[in-house]
This record gives C-alpha cells, structure tokens and sequence, in this order.
C-alpha cells in the first residue's frame, strides 16, 4: 500500500514538472510578434544596411542598435560563390537558436546588388510568410 503512495506522488511530481517546462518553454510565436526588436548581425556590413532597409519597408518589427535593447538576434551569415548566400538564423540573447531559414542567394532576385538581392530573396521567399504564417 506504501509502495502505490509512493509511486502515485512520484508520477504526480514526473507530470508536475513536465507540464511547468512546457509552460515556461517559448517558441517563435513569442519572439516573431509584431513590433518585436531585432538586432542584425552579419560578417557583412552592406547585409546590415539591406536588412535594416528590408524590415523598415515591411513595418513589421523594429531595428535595434544593441542585443540588449532586442527581443531577438538576427544572425545573417553571407557569403559569395558566384551569387551572394545568406545564411540566417533568429537567436536568443544567450545563443539559442529559435529559428534557422533555408539559404536564400541573389541568383532569381533579378536586383543590380546581388548583396540586396539575397536579402531581399531571404525575407521574401523564407522570413516573411514564415512569420505571417504563424499567425
């Protein structure tokens, strides 16, 4: 009889737990809202200006100047392999990666910068319908 106590209080705790993890764990729902604070990284410069320029004309969230005014981290890898690549992946301030886009590259963006073109391939092809599909 003991033994059922004891295994019934321990099975109590096992749910307990899981169900508070859940509650505190956050998706993309929770960082992708509208006005959200992102700040852009990138091994290029010109990939900052675009994407800055890209997320004022969608109007959806907001540029920072620093990671700790943000909700989230932009992280853009690019790179040049006859096109312009963009890697991109949103992260927490702690590294946590909440989301990673397929590459996109400047080959299809029919755009004069291939460097803007990518970017503007990312967002329109992976970042904004992802988003907008959340919703």
């Amino acid at each position: 009889m003991e033994k059922n106590v004891i295994i019934k209080k321990l099975i109590l705790i096992f749910v307990v737990s899981l169900l508070s993890l859940t509650s505190f764990a956050q998706d993309a729902n929770d960082y992708f809202v509208r006005g959200a604070k992102v700040y852009i990284e990138s091994n290029n410069e010109n990939v900052i200006e675009h994407t800055n320029d890209k997320i004022l004309l969608w109007g959806y969230w907001k540029t920072v100047n620093s990671k700790e005014q943000a909700d989230f981290i932009l992280n853009l890898d690019a790179n040049f392999s006859i096109f312009y690549t963009i890697n991109a992946q949103a992260i927490t301030k702690d590294n946590t990666i909440i989301k990673r886009f397929k590459s996109k590259n400047s080959f299809k963006s029919f755009d004069a910068n291939p460097k803007r073109g990518a970017v503007k391939a990312l967002f329109d092809k992976e970042i904004i319908p992802f988003v907008h599909g959340l919703y």
